[in-house]
């Protein structure tokens, strides 16, 4: 669903590899892996071990970390939380 998207936008960027299948098993070498949401189908730890093999000496792996900005999140947050990322 979103490999059109990157792709596109880093359409004529011959260093960049837009792919899309499953994350758990990659092989590289890459110098980034980049996931705006695998890591969370995998789980933070099972992901980055699985990734560990397809990285290039020096490289990098970017993800995010959904969190909270405050103590006390309203229950319409915490559902849409539940609902939209996997644990």
């Amino acid at each position: 669903m979103h490999a059109p998207f990157v792709a596109e936008g880093f359409a004529g960027e011959h260093r960049v590899t837009v792919r899309e299948g499953d994350m758990s098993r990659i092989e590289g070498p890459y110098d980034l892996i980049w996931s705006a949401g695998a890591l969370h189908v995998l789980s933070v730890p099972g992901g980055l071990a699985a990734w560990l093999g397809a990285l290039a000496r020096g490289a990098a792996v970017a993800f995010f970390q959904a969190c909270w900005f405050s103590d006390a999140p309203s229950a319409r947050a915490k559902a849409f939380r539940r609902e939209s990322i996997p644990t």
